[in-house]
């Protein structure tokens, strides 16, 4: 009975001790790393952290999952520091490319998660991903989507802006992996062909459509998929589909 009354009595202090301890370790400074002032302000209202809280009560998870309202902050760190500051480091995200389906209009980043969604066919100035297999998906949700697809768009998306492509090229369409095509914003269609050696095809791009430009060729298709040359071919020289039966 003594050795049962000591442990009550040892668990009641240990959890008056944890009460005081909580009452006592409580948030006074939330810091916001890596944006701007007028940024971190927004950070802060969105993490749903409050001053006075405990500190124990911070959960990185639900942080993380509170910022997805705004799809263009990139959660990248949450830490206690000095028993009574958080310390939230975020970046911006940057878009990248768009796709569309079933009506919606999305923003995305080089790594595909979605920073804005619109109704309707919005043209965002940034190269349009077509041929994807996908569905529906929130902002600040990571494109849901074929995920062979998705890393074969994310690969082709650093290899166009390594390229400095990006203001050029208005298409890339995906369907098909062993011909995999981009469109520049001057209409010629390049041919890729599968996506290896994919930054030395991409270096033809530029000079090609400038050529061409200045050449005042009619929008026509360029085969770079050997990546030794360009093949121009005019549009009259297309073949025309073989008509069914």
């Amino acid at each position: 009975r003594i050795l049962i009354a000591v442990a009550i009595v040892a668990l009641l202090a240990a959890t008056a001790l944890g009460i005081a301890y909580r009452k006592v370790m409580v948030i006074k400074n939330i810091e916001v790393a890596g944006v701007d002032d007028a940024t971190a302000q927004k950070v802060r209202y969105l993490s749903g952290l409050k001053l006075g809280q405990s500190i124990f009560d911070v959960d990185s998870r639900q942080i993380a999952i509170n910022l997805r309202a705004d799809g263009y902050i990139k959660l990248c760190d949450v830490a206690v520091e000095r028993t009574d500051t958080v310390r939230i480091s975020v970046a911006m995200r940057t878009p990248a490319a768009a796709l569309q389906h079933l009506g919606f209009s999305y923003l995305v980043d080089g790594e595909l998660s979605v920073l804005e969604s619109s109704n309707g066919q919005t043209d965002f100035g940034v190269p349009l991903i077509k041929g994807a297999s996908m569905q529906q998906t929130p902002v600040g949700m990571t494109l849901n989507m074929d995920a062979s697809q998705r890393e074969l768009a994310m690969e082709l998306l650093e290899a166009i802006y390594g390229a400095g492509l990006g203001e050029l090229v208005s298409e890339i369409n995906i369907a098909d992996t062993q011909n995999l095509t981009l469109t520049t914003r001057t209409g010629q269609v390049y041919r890729l062909g599968d996506r290896t050696n994919m930054a030395t095809k991409l270096s033809l791009v530029a000079p090609v459509d400038a050529q061409l430009s200045a050449e005042g060729r009619e929008p026509g298709t360029v085969d770079v998929s050997g990546g030794k040359y360009a093949d121009y071919i005019p549009p009259e020289s297309t073949p025309a589909p073989t008509p069914m039966p």
